[in-house]
């Protein structure tokens, strides 16, 4: 089995071609506008955090995509994209616009993909300037950024800007009141702000992630294995949910509302609203593992760092729809 058939990276009509097992959608219903329709080739797509969980998915979809200029706007601790299609600038040390635009030279973006942030809760709640600066400022810069010179904005957001107290029957839907209770998820509900005060782009809130990537993020799948491998107790909050998504499904569609040139909010979940007892233990069928090291526990036992929400499950019925494409389970993805 191949790197991108472990990762569940199937191009879809837009990106290529993917096989009809992957998702069930005809193929040829799953982008019905035309790329000509959408934007003026050759699209030029600049990626933040391609080297992350999410960003690197992103960027190995991109990197088969010939008639894309892609461009990583990578830390100075990122490494350098490994596909030979793929270029890489470092970030300026400034929050300037202008800065960014001298970096890039004679590149042109027309569409901008913004994964890039601080997403540990945890690095957030001890480290709220750090939070401010690479969650909010930095989307901030990129925003203005995109508004010099004419680009499309998607902005990568979280399903944890809700608090989770009580969640509708179905799903947090997009027109949903936002109730952020963290440093992290407050940092994100600004980035979703200044990203929308421009009408035309978009935010995708995704829900927790998983999968195999190339990333040195390994995410909750990758400490979920290990555990299973080395036969250790897995304590798995039996009172937290959430819509757990494969990685290569947001990716696509994250990509999808970037050619598409889509405006507003877009949930991005999975099909099922699992606790993580629940989706640790298909996590375990899928992939042979035992089950019965699964130690459920309240989320309530934690006492330190910021709030845990109970549950945070979304409803993503609008992008599914209108990306005429169904996300996978955590059995069909990982089976």
């Amino acid at each position: 089995m191949s790197w991108r058939e472990k990762c569940g990276i199937f191009l879809p009509s837009m990106f290529g071609s993917r096989s009809d097992e992957a998702i069930s959608a005809p193929v040829n219903t799953l982008i019905p506008v035309t790329c000509s329709s959408v934007y003026t080739p050759p699209m030029r797509i600049l990626v933040t955090g391609g080297s992350g969980f999410l960003g690197s998915t992103c960027r190995e979809i991109l990197a088969q995509r010939p008639d894309i200029q892609v461009t990583v706007l990578r830390s100075g601790y990122g490494p350098t994209p490994s596909e030979t299609s793929v270029s890489s600038i470092e970030a300026p040390s400034s929050l300037s616009a202008q800065d960014l635009s001298r970096s890039l030279g004679s590149v042109t973006i027309t569409h901008i993909v913004h994964i890039g942030a601080l997403s540990s809760p945890e690095t957030c709640e001890r480290e709220p300037e750090r939070a401010d600066y690479s969650n909010v400022r930095f989307t901030k810069m990129l925003a203005e950024y995109a508004i010099g010179i004419g680009a499309h904005l998607t902005t990568v957001s979280t399903d944890l800007v809700f608090d989770g107290a009580k969640a509708p029957e179905g799903g947090f839907t997009e027109r949903c009141q936002p109730c952020p209770n963290s440093v992290y998820s407050r940092s994100k509900l600004l980035a979703e702000e200044a990203t929308l005060k421009t009408p035309s782009n978009a935010v995708i809130r995704v829900s927790l992630l998983y999968g195999h990537t190339s990333s040195p993020s390994l995410g909750v799948l990758g400490w979920m294995e290990r555990a299973f491998r080395e036969d250790y107790p897995l304590n798995l909050f039996s009172d937290e949910y959430r819509t757990p998504t494969h990685v290569a499904d947001a990716a696509h569609a994250t990509l999808t509302i970037s050619e598409r040139s889509l405006s507003g909010i877009w949930h991005c979940g999975g099909p099922a609203r699992l606790s993580r007892v629940e989706f640790g233990t298909l996590v375990a069928q899928a992939l042979g593992y035992d089950a019965s090291l699964i130690r459920p526990t309240s989320r309530r036992t934690l006492t330190n760092g910021p709030t845990r929400p109970e549950d945070v499950s979304l409803n993503s019925e609008k992008l599914w729809g209108a990306l005429g494409m169904r996300p996978r389970g955590v059995g069909e993805a990982l089976g």
